[in-house]
C-alpha cells in the first residue's frame, strides 16, 4: 500500500471526486479512465479499478484489485492510498471509521455484501459501541449512550444478525464511578431486564456500591458500625431487587467492609457482642461472627510466619515429590529408596490479612490462614501432626552436598573395583493428618527443621485455645438459656397424657420405669408434646428396624434432626462428634445436662427405637447408635461433618 497527499480546495470530498481534477488524479493513480466509486460520503472515498471498455477489455484486462482509498487527514490535506487487497481495505475502512466514531449507509451497504465484510461491520459496530461507553464519565450516562447506541443500530443488528457485544459494554459501565444507589429511568430499567447483565460483571458494581455504603460510617466504633451496616444492607437488597430483581444479593459482598474497622478497633469480644446484640439476621450474624473470628485467628498466624521463613532460610533443603523403593540397594550404592525432588522453593505470598487467603506455599502445597491445602484437600492445623527423622543419605541422592554435614565415606564395590561414596546427614520432616501424607521436606540443617515444628506448634496451640474459648462460651450460652427456661424445682416434667403428668428427679439414677418413659413412649419436642396421632402403633414394626433400608432410616431421622431448634442442633453435633457410638457416656463429664438429653431422646428416633438413648446403672449414662447399624451411624456423622454451619 501506497500513500501521497495533495492540497485540498474542496468543500468536501465528493467535490474533490466529481472535479476535473480529481478525475485527472484517479485515471492517472488507476492508469485507466474506467473506475467504479464504492464509497464516497463526508469523511472518505474508496474508487475500485475496472476493465476497459470493448476490445480493449481482452488486451490489457484488470489482473489484480486495484483500489484508491481517499481520506481528509488531520492536516486538512487530502490523503490517497493504494490498496491491492480486499482484506487490507477492510482494514483501512475499519481504522477510519472508528477514528471517526460514526458510520455512514454507505459504507454498510458496501460491506454487507461478503461474509469478510460482515465480520469487519461486526467489529466496526461494537468498537464504536465500546467507544462511546467509554467516553462516559458515570455509570448513568454510560447506560445511557448503551440504549441510545442499540436503538440506532438495531436495524443493522436485526437486517444482517450481527451481534452487538452488550455484555462488554455492561462491563465498562458497571466498573465506573458512581454514586449511591443511582438512579436510573423506566427506560434504562427496562433495557436491563431484557438484556441482563452477566452475574460476574454485577458483582463488580456490587462490590463498589458495597465499598460505598461502608465509606460513610468508617469511622465509627462496632457498635455504631454494626448498626449502620445493617440498615444500609438491607437498603441495598431493596435497590438491587428494583434494578436487578432477578438477583439474590449475598452477604458477603458487604463483609470486606468491615476489615479496615476490625484494624482500627482492633477488640474481638466488643465486635462479637455488637454482632450478638445487633443483628436481627441471624444468618448475617453468623457470617460475620466467622469472619471477625477469622481475622483474629489470621492476625495471630502472621506474627508465627517469621519463624516459617527462618525454617527455609540460610540452609539447603529439598521438597520431596516421591520416594521410590529401589529393588536392587546394592546397585545405588546401599541406597533402599531413591527420591525424587521438586524443582520449588517456599513461596511467601502475602504476610499482610487478607481473610481466608493462602500466605505461603511448599511445593504444591499452600499454607492458608485457616488451613492446609494439598491435592484439593483441606486440613485444619489442629488435624494436623508432623515426624522428624535423621537420615543418612550418599551424594546418589544428593547432588549438591555443599553444606551439608559430612559424616564419612563408604567403601561399595563394583565388580572389583573399590568406590567411597560420601554420605551425609539430613532430617526429613513428615507433615501427616490420619497417616496420610500431606508434604515431606528434607533439611540440611536441624535447626531449620525445629523451626518448622515450632511455627506449627504455635499455631496449633492458637487452634486450641480458641477452641477452649469457644467451649466456654457455649457452655455459658448453655447455661443462660437453662437459668431462662428451667422451671424453679429441679424436675422435668413429660405429659403422658390430659390427666397425668410425670414428675423425674434429675438429681438421682433414673428407675427403670422412667428409662422406658424417656426412651420408648414419649415424643416430647421443646416444650410441644408431639400428637399421639403422629406415633406408629404396631409393636412389631415399631420395635424392629429390619423392615427399612439405611437410606430410608436415615433419611427420617435427617428429618427429625433438622427439626430440632438451633440449641438442641448444636447438643446433638457435640454428641455425635465428640463420642463414638455404642459407648456409654457419663452426662456429668460431657457437660450436658439431662433435661437436654431427654429432649434428644424422644425426639430423634426411628419408630420407637432412639438414636439417643439413657442407661441407668451406679448413675445415669447415655449412649448413641445403639440399635442402628454402621451404615446408618456413618451417614449422620457425615451429615453433619459437611454442614457443621447449620449446627453452630
Amino acid at each position: 500500500m501506497s500513500s501521497e497527499s495533495v492540497i485540498n480546495n474542496f468543500k468536501d470530498l465528493n467535490s474533490f471526486i466529481e472535479s476535473p481534477q480529481g478525475k485527472v488524479l484517479i485515471s492517472k493513480k488507476l492508469g485507466s479512465r474506467y473506475y467504479k466509486i464504492l464509497i464516497s460520503n463526508e469523511k472518505f472515498c474508496v474508487i475500485q479499478k475496472e476493465n476497459e471498455r470493448g476490445f480493449l477489455s481482452f488486451i490489457n484486462p484488470v489482473e489484480e484489485d486495484v483500489y484508491l482509498l481517499f481520506e481528509i487527514d488531520e492536516n486538512g490535506m487530502i490523503k490517497i492510498n493504494e490498496v491491492y487487497d480486499e482484506k487490507k481495505l477492510f482494514r483501512e475502512i475499519e481504522k477510519i471509521i472508528v477514528s471517526n466514531d460514526f458510520i455512514f449507509e454507505d459504507t454498510v451497504n458496501f460491506l454487507k455484501k461478503t461474509e469478510e465484510g460482515k465480520k469487519i461491520l461486526e467489529n466496526i459496530l461494537n468498537q464504536i459501541f465500546l467507544k462511546r461507553v467509554k467516553k462516559t464519565r458515570s455509570i448513568e450516562k454510560a447506560m445511557e449512550e448503551i440504549v441510545s447506541n442499540f436503538e440506532i443500530d438495531s436495524k443493522i443488528v436485526k437486517e444482517l444478525d450481527v451481534p452487538l457485544n452488550i455484555q462488554k459494554a455492561y462491563f465498562e459501565a458497571f466498573k465506573k464511578e458512581s454514586a449511591k444507589f443511582p438512579a436510573f429511568s423506566e427506560k434504562i430499567k427496562k433495557f436491563i431486564n431484557e438484556y441482563k447483565p452477566d452475574r460476574e460483571i454485577l458483582e463488580v458494581f456490587l462490590k463498589k456500591q458495597s465499598d460505598l455504603i461502608t465509606r460513610d460510617f468508617e469511622d465509627l466504633a462496632p457498635d455504631d458500625y454494626i448498626q449502620k451496616l445493617q440498615t444500609s444492607f438491607f437498603g441495598l437488597k431493596r435497590y438491587i431487587k428494583e434494578i436487578f430483581p432477578w438477583i439474590e444479593v449475598d452477604e458477603d459482598i458487604v463483609l470486606n467492609g468491615i476489615k479496615n474497622q476490625l484494624y482500627k478497633f482492633p477488640d474481638k469480644k466488643r465486635w462479637l457482642d455488637a454482632v450478638d446484640l445487633l443483628f436481627k439476621d441471624q444468618k448475617l450474624a453468623f457470617k460475620y461472627k466467622v469472619h471477625i473470628n477469622n481475622f483474629f485467628s489470621m492476625k495471630d498466624i502472621e506474627k508465627k510466619i517469621p519463624d516459617l521463613k527462618k525454617a527455609f532460610t540460610g540452609w539447603k533443603y529439598w521438597i520431596i515429590k516421591d520416594i521410590l523403593k529401589n529393588e536392587n540397594p546394592h546397585e545405588n550404592f546401599g541406597e533402599e529408596f531413591s527420591y525424587i525432588f521438586s524443582d520449588e522453593n517456599l513461596n511467601i505470598i502475602s504476610e499482610k490479612n487478607n481473610f481466608n487467603s493462602c500466605f505461603a506455599k511448599i511445593g504444591g502445597t499452600s499454607l492458608n490462614f485457616n488451613s492446609i491445602e494439598t491435592d484439593g484437600k483441606s486440613y485444619t492445623y489442629s488435624d494436623i501432626n508432623w515426624a522428624l527423622t535423621e537420615k543418612t543419605m550418599t551424594s546418589v541422592i544428593i547432588k549438591d552436598p555443599e553444606d551439608i554435614d559430612y559424616l564419612g565415606k563408604k567403601k561399595f564395590y563394583s565388580g572389583k573395583e573399590e568406590i567411597l561414596i560420601p554420605f551425609y546427614r539430613l532430617y526429613e520432616f513428615d507433615i501427616k493428618s490420619d497417616e496420610e501424607n500431606l508434604i515431606s521436606i528434607l533439611f540440611s540443617n536441624k535447626n531449620c527443621a525445629e523451626s518448622m515444628i515450632h511455627f506449627l506448634e504455635e499455631i496449633q496451640k492458637s487452634e486450641n485455645k480458641k477452641k477452649i474459648i469457644k467451649e466456654e462460651e457455649l457452655n455459658k450460652k448453655q447455661e443462660e438459656e437453662i437459668a431462662t427456661e428451667a422451671k424453679p424445682s429441679d424436675s422435668f416434667y413429660l405429659e403422658k397424657d390430659d390427666k397425668e403428668d410425670i414428675e423425674i428427679d434429675l438429681t438421682h439414677p433414673f428407675s427403670e420405669k422412667t428409662l422406658d418413659v424417656f426412651n420408648d413412649e414419649e415424643k416430647v419436642f421443646g416444650d410441644e408434646v408431639i400428637e399421639e396421632s403422629e406415633i406408629v402403633e404396631s409393636d412389631e414394626e415399631n420395635n424392629s428396624l429390619t423392615n427399612g433400608s439405611s437410606e430410608e432410616i436415615f433419611g427420617i431421622l435427617r428429618e427429625k434432626i433438622y427439626a430440632l431448634n438451633k440449641f438442641m442442633k448444636r447438643i446433638f453435633a457435640k454428641i455425635i462428634i465428640d463420642y463414638a457410638p455404642h459407648t456409654e457416656i457419663d452426662p456429668e463429664e460431657s457437660g450436658i445436662l439431662l433435661n437436654r438429653l431427654i429432649i434428644l431422646v424422644n425426639n430423634v428416633k426411628y419408630k420407637k427405637n432412639p438414636l439417643i438413648k439413657i442407661i441407668r446403672k451406679d448413675k445415669n449414662y447415655f449412649i448413641w447408635g445403639d440399635g442402628f447399624d454402621e451404615e446408618v451411624i456413618s451417614m449422620i456423622k457425615d451429615e453433619i461433618k459437611k454442614n457443621r454451619e447449620k449446627f453452630v
